[in-house]
């Protein structure tokens, strides 16, 4: 700059009539028209300080490291400070040293603070992360079962109803990168990307029934969606519509169209073309893309999609509106909602009976998991398959698929708002849809016109029927998977186990067991009721035979002779035996 009468500012010297900028290493203070920079003196702080200045406009000084960082040596000239380490914390500005994480807590890389390990877990000092975090004796961990801190992904209008969108269903791409949604008044179907929260219109925009490109499908009701791949499968008025989820690509993949002319009959199996449905509401693809099950709402049953076959078959349901459990063609439901599916089930929200049914995907028996839980519309299953996830009224509720308790997660059910921030505090306004990502739960917030998501942290589950196969069995044990000669599903396990009080029980013998009386022998909660069949439990009762003598003990014909004796099917194979655990 030019030198004015003034001075030269900060940081630049007078030479002739100019202003020039210290050079580095070098500083000058204050408005004048001193002609040279002095040279920084050395930085030298002491411990919990680092230097900062020499910037052309003052000479070094030191300053406290911030919370979470250290600087250990006094006298160092040091620029900055260090990050505390994995299983380290500093809670105080100036620390020379981190301080070590306690037992029963974790500290992550840059702790401010030690962070409590979960529910009825431990670990142990110097933890530096929550995966050193150890549930309690029969107990598991369950990666995502506990709501954290819910916030807003997107909000596509003003909330309580001005310039309404009405976003409904939602289904998340296998990567967990896009969430497509129904936008229930302009009839579109959008796609949010998660990571930057940028919404576009995949497919859509008008009232009607009309098969073709982006721009010229239009949709009549939406109702259930499901991603398999690049499609999206929909559920609309009367039929199932395929859209290509890069193009927006638009046809009617299953049914007839609304529009087509009137039809007696809504109900019909067979070719995806000429099958009939009646107001199908929730849908979902299996893991592996081979087919799809709908909730057929106005026909009371619940339908199959063979994407392989393109057949179209009924899962269960007598087509009479009721309530009642049983097989396949005696069971009879209410108004179908949302629709999840395991390996061997489909989880189906029975709306009008205030209940969720579970069918077995091969045989059609219907039973009830839960029952006065009220109208509840979208679900999600947790990766453990142990919880579902519910929208109702303007919570999100957490469903315990081994005994139907049901907990809110998430708002509350009097109090509607648009409010984020810790689970129990935030606010909905009559949530929809729900789909479940690794660590996240993805909710369309209807009347706030806004996509949600719900975090989800790990908790310590009960090792209780029918979730013993996510356990150890014991603190204790050595365990071998065993196939089952009659039984399909590759889900199919025997656990052998041994335990220290085997002579206290049935000393040197081998014994089937099923899971109620393994939790009676072993002093847990009677009444649990026992492992379906695909999870027969071997227990081992054995102290005085040594370990080392056990694998000729335990040989696939001993095993299969003591299933027969119990009317099981013996065994086919009996895998090799990994080297003994250690005891304790």
């Amino acid at each position: 700059g030019t030198y004015v009468g003034g001075g030269c500012a900060n940081g630049t010297r007078a030479e002739s009539l100019l202003c020039l900028r210290c050079l580095g290493g070098t500083y000058k203070a204050g408005r004048n028209g001193a002609t040279a920079c002095s040279e920084c003196s050395d930085a030298w702080c002491g411990a919990g300080m680092y230097a900062r200045g020499c910037n052309g406009s003052s000479d070094w000084e030191c300053a406290n490291c911030s919370v979470g960082r250290y600087q250990g040596v006094n006298g160092s000239g040091a620029t900055a400070c260090m990050e505390c380490g994995g299983g380290t914390y500093a809670n105080v500005s100036g620390a020379g040293h981190c301080v070590e994480c306690p037992g029963g807590y974790y500290c992550e890389a840059g702790s401010v603070e030690p962070r409590r390990c979960f529910d009825n877990s431990s670990s142990l000092a110097g933890s530096a992360g929550d995966g050193a975090c150890e549930c309690k004796s029969w107990m598991y961990r369950d990666p995502y079962s506990e709501a954290g801190v819910v916030d807003t992904l997107a909000l596509l209008g003003a909330s309580g109803g001005t310039s309404p969108h009405e976003p409904s269903a939602v289904a998340l791409t296998a990567d967990g990168a896009t969430a497509v949604f129904h936008d229930g008044i302009r009839r579109q179907m959008q796609r949010l990307d998660l990571g930057s929260g940028n919404v576009s219109t995949l497919v859509g925009g008008s009232w009607g029934f009309v098969d073709g490109s982006s721009s010229q499908a239009h949709f009549s009701e939406l109702r259930g969606v499901a991603i398999s791949g690049a499609t999206v499968l929909a559920a609309d008025s009367n039929v199932i519509r395929r859209v290509n989820l890069v193009t927006g690509y638009t046809d009617t993949y299953a049914g007839k169209c609304p529009t087509c002319g009137y039809e007696s009959f809504h109900h019909r199996d067979g070719d995806r073309q000429n099958a009939r449905f009646l107001q199908p509401e929730g849908i979902a693809v299996s893991n592996d893309g081979s087919f799809a099950v709908l909730s057929d709402s106005g026909n009371f049953c619940l339908r199959k999609l063979d994407l392989m076959t393109e057949k179209v078959s009924t899962i269960a349901g007598s087509r009479s509106r009721g309530y009642r459990d049983g097989n396949a063609s005696e069971a009879q439901f209410g108004s179908l909602g949302g629709v999840a599916l395991s390996d061997i089930h489909a989880f189906v929200i029975d709306k009008s009976n205030s209940a969720l049914r579970k069918i077995e995907l091969s045989t059609g028996q219907t039973t009830t998991v839960a029952s006065n839980i009220g109208v509840c519309w979208g679900i999600g299953l947790s990766s453990s398959r142990r919880w579902a996830f519910l929208s109702r009224g303007h919570e999100i509720l957490r469903l315990d698929l081994a005994n139907g308790a049901v907990s809110g997660i998430a708002g509350m059910a009097a109090y509607r708002g648009l409010v984020d921030g810790a689970a129990s505090a935030a606010r909905f306004f009559s949530p929809k849809g729900i789909a479940v990502s690794q660590a996240a739960l993805v909710v369309t917030d209807w009347q706030n016109n806004a996509i949600r998501r719900v975090s989800l942290s790990a908790a310590c589950s009960s090792c209780e029927p029918p979730f013993l196969t996510s356990c150890p069995l014991f603190p204790f044990h050595i365990v071998w998977n065993v196939a089952l000669a009659s039984f399909e599903s590759s889900l199919s396990h025997v656990f052998v186990s041994v335990t220290a009080e085997a002579a206290q029980i049935d000393p040197h013998h081998v014994r089937i067991a099923t899971a109620h009386e393994l939790f009676s022998a072993n002093g847990r909660r009677q009444g649990q009721g026992a492992l379906p069949p695909l999870s027969i439990l071997v227990h081992v009762f054995e102290q005085v035979v040594p370990e080392s003598q056990l694998r000729s003990r335990l040989t696939l014909a001993a095993i299969s002779t003591l299933l027969l004796a119990r009317g099981l099917p013996a065994l086919t194979s009996l895998s090799s035996l990994p080297p003994p655990s250690p005891t304790e």
